[in-house]
C-alpha cells in the first residue's frame, strides 16, 4: 500500500469564496475610479482659477465669523477647513496629489487582481497601497492641514476596513 499524502498545492485550486469574489469587484470599481478621477484632477489642476477660489472661502469664512462673532468652537472648526481648503487649491499641490493618489490607487487595483486570482502577494500589496494612500495627503499638503487629515482618514477608515476584510479572507489565497 502507498503511503504518498498529495500535497495539498498540487490539487485543483480552490474555489473562490463569494465574499472575496465582491470585494475584488468593489477594489476594481473604488480603485479603478480613483485612478480615472486622479488622472482628471491631474489634468484639469491648472484649470482652477485659485484666485476666485480664495476670494469665495475668504467670503464664506467672513460670513460664518460674522454670524457667529467668531468664538465659538465651531466658527473655529469651520475657520480651519476654509484655511485648509484654500490652501489645498494650489494646481501643483493638486497635481502632485493627484499623480500620487494615482500610484496608491494602481497599487489597489493590481492588488485586488491578484486577491482575484487567490494569491497572497495581492493582500500585502494592497496593505502598502493603502498606507501610501494615507499618507500622500499629508505629504502633499501637510499634516497641519484639516483637510488632508480628513482625507488621510477618510482613506485610512475605507483601507483599513477592507484590509480587514481581505485578511479574513487569507485563508483562501495561496
Amino acid at each position: 500500500m502507498d503511503n504518498y499524502q498529495q500535497n495539498p498545492s498540487d490539487t485543483a485550486p480552490v474555489a473562490r469564496p463569494t465574499f472575496l469574489t465582491v470585494l475584488c469587484i468593489l477594489t476594481f470599481i473604488g480603485s479603478g475610479w480613483g485612478v480615472i478621477s486622479n488622472v482628471n484632477s491631474y489634468f484639469s489642476a491648472d484649470k482652477i482659477n485659485t484666485e476666485a477660489v480664495r476670494k469665495a472661502m475668504d467670503s464664506a469664512s467672513t460670513t460664518i465669523a460674522i454670524q457667529s462673532d467668531g468664538n465659538t468652537p465651531g466658527a473655529k472648526v469651520v475657520e480651519k477647513v476654509m484655511s485648509g481648503a484654500s490652501d489645498i487649491m494650489v494646481p501643483e499641490k493638486l497635481k502632485n496629489n493627484a499623480l500620487l493618489m494615482t500610484i496608491a490607487n494602481l497599487l489597489t487595483l493590481g492588488a485586488g487582481f491578484l486577491m482575484f486570482q487567490q494569491k497572497k502577494t495581492g493582500f500585502w500589496l494592497y496593505l502598502l497601497g493603502v498606507g501610501f494612500s494615507i499618507a500622500v495627503p499629508l505629504l502633499v499638503y501637510g499634516a497641519g492641514n484639516i483637510v488632508s487629515l480628513i482625507s488621510s482618514m477618510s482613506y485610512g477608515f475605507f483601507g483599513v476596513l477592507f484590509a480587514v476584510l481581505y485578511a479574513m479572507n487569507l485563508k483562501h489565497m495561496r
